[in-house]
């Protein structure tokens, strides 16, 4: 008969919550996955060097991996599997930017 009506606040924050795990955001290495396969924080992370900060590559999408399972094995090569199992942000960049896009362009704050 009647559908349940759900509250303006739950409606706002459950979109909030998927905004919020649609664009996470981690630096490489603040995570590492075990032989296993679960996900802990890295309580020996200490940051990036100023030279790693400025590479997109040194920062990862906070969700499962979409692009990591389509590397071929000699891209994933050069991969460490314990920090390296997430998607990179250095592949972001939009398509109709064209070659003229450096990374250096981009400007982000930590």
């Amino acid at each position: 008969m009647f559908s349940p009506v759900m509250k303006e606040e739950a409606r706002l924050i459950a979109t909030i919550e998927q905004i919020d795990r649609a664009v996470g955001i981690v630096p490489r290495g603040a995570f590492v996955k075990t032989p296993l396969g679960s996900v802990h924080e890295n309580r020996h992370f200490e940051g990036l060097s100023l030279v790693e900060a400025k590479k997109l590559s040194s920062y990862f999408h906070f969700t499962e991996p979409v692009n990591l399972k389509n590397k071929t094995l000699l891209e994933k090569a050069n991969l460490d599997p314990s920090i390296d199992f997430l998607d990179s942000l250095e592949h972001d960049i939009p398509r109709e930017f064209g070659d003229e896009v450096k990374e250096e362009q981009f400007h982000f704050s930590i």
